[in-house]
């Protein structure tokens, strides 16, 4: 599976704000959150799933991989 530092340190960046955030604003009323979308299908996120689809059979295709790839619940 490939690493990917730069979206790692961006979470990880992203979470930091929002704590810092809240601990700042504690007792203001103003409550700190983070909102995610979810996965989004940039270029490295389709290169791991391709990447993934081929070590485990899933397909070739992004239908096939739709169907052969289990599901996160």
């Amino acid at each position: 599976m490939d690493i990917q530092p730069d979206y790692n340190a961006a979470m990880a960046a992203r979470h930091n704000l929002t704590i810092s955030l809240a601990r700042e604003l504690a007792g203001s009323e103003i409550t700190s959150i983070t909102v995610a979308p979810g996965a989004m299908l940039v270029d490295s996120v389709k290169n791991l799933i391709l990447g993934m689809a081929k070590q485990n059979n899933w397909g070739d295709t992004w239908d096939e991989i739709e169907k052969n790839a289990p599901l996160s619940s």
